[in-house]
């Protein structure tokens, strides 16, 4: 049971890390790439330290995290596709 929630943790701290190197690839701005940086670095810490109190906790945590990042890419994926239509309404 530790060895599941140990890679379940693993995968969840690898999986913030590579989404939030993203944003910083994609929004070069300095202060927000320094902002995104403090975030990462704040966040995998916090989450590796619930972890090392107790890799049950730190998954549960973990699932709540991906279940509200879920209804935000939602929300953003919504969002997108109807911008998507009105620009294309727009454009003709």
């Amino acid at each position: 049971m530790f060895s599941f929630a140990a890679a379940g943790d693993l995968i969840v701290i690898n999986t913030i890390k590579l989404a939030i190197e993203f944003l910083v690839w994609l929004i070069p701005m300095p202060f927000v790439d320094s902002v995104l940086e403090i975030l990462n670095k704040s966040l995998c810490a916090g989450l590796a330290a619930i972890y090392a109190y107790s890799p049950f906790l730190a998954l549960l945590v973990s699932l709540m995290l991906f279940i509200v990042y879920s209804f935000i890419f939602s929300r953003v994926t919504r969002y997108l596709r109807y911008t998507k239509s009105e620009l294309a309404t727009a454009l003709g």
